[in-house]
């Protein structure tokens, strides 16, 4: 018989620390992440529309925070997740600092 011994220590890397916490509660985690990246683009997408912006902004506002709730819906790998949430709010945020 073999036995498996699973390691449940956490990583000490600052990003694989956070894929870590978000992999032990995942459904919390996901909840949170797509409720707050929407809600952050958003203010972003209404800011650039407000502005008569370039619709490629817009877009590309969109189109991070739909990347996001896509990958957490699909259910990938935690890390991707973060990844694509920090993402979003990079280039949200760049978006909320042009037009504020």
């Amino acid at each position: 018989m073999s036995s498996s011994s699973h390691n449940n220590t956490v990583p000490s890397g600052w990003f694989e620390k956070q894929a870590f916490i978000f992999e032990e509660k995942r459904f919390f985690w996901m909840s949170v992440v797509m409720i707050l990246q929407s809600c952050y683009a958003s203010a972003a997408a209404g800011l650039i529309l407000a502005n008569g912006s370039n619709m490629t902004l817009l877009l590309t506002s969109a189109a991070t925070a739909m990347a996001c709730n896509a990958a957490c819906i699909a259910q990938v790998s935690g890390k991707v997740c973060l990844i694509t949430f920090y993402l979003s709010l990079i280039a949200n945020s760049i978006f909320l600092f042009m037009f504020i």
